[in-house]
């Protein structure tokens, strides 16, 4: 069977109509604004955790009750890493605020003694270079593999 012209256009309208739409082409434009929307969505998440943060210690500084103690070290631990709020906070909290920061980052690597190395971390140092070493990758990398060695000695020693 034979189709004539306009036979041919309704079923190439048909077959058109079926397919999917073609991708839109890919542009600097779209990359741009896909971009930009990823910076503002973190930007909103960094506001929210800050806000969360802030009515927490709102509620604190109005007697709230010990609970709101720990909602605001939640908050303080999924903002952003902010020394300067963390200096403000006492010492006891400095650690639980910097470990829940430390942890994952040494569980990445160590998942089995990541609770043994975060806890080495905190005792053996100050606030300012536990900020230092969650902020630099290599530098936590390098105590890392101390923690380790002191691990293996300590295993060795006991197995003497």
């Amino acid at each position: 069977m034979r189709l004539g012209s306009s036979g041919a256009a309704a079923i190439a309208c048909i077959v058109a109509a079926t397919l999917p739409p073609a991708p839109p082409a890919a542009c600097c434009c779209a990359a741009a604004a896909q971009q930009q929307q990823q910076q503002q969505v973190a930007a909103a998440q960094q506001q929210q955790a800050a806000a969360a943060a802030a009515a927490a210690a709102q509620q604190q500084a109005a007697g709230g009750a010990g609970g709101n103690v720990a909602a605001t070290m939640q908050a303080i631990a999924a903002a952003p890493l902010d020394p300067k709020r963390i200096a403000e906070l006492p010492a006891d909290q400095q650690k639980m605020v910097l470990g829940e920061k430390l942890y994952p980052l040494i569980a990445a690597s160590q998942p089995k003694l990541a609770g043994k190395i975060t806890g080495m971390l905190l005792d053996s140092y100050f606030s300012d270079e536990i900020i230092h070493l969650i902020e630099t990758p290599d530098a936590l990398n390098a105590k890392i593999a101390e923690a380790l060695a002191v691990l293996e000695q300590h295993a060795k020693a006991q197995k003497e």
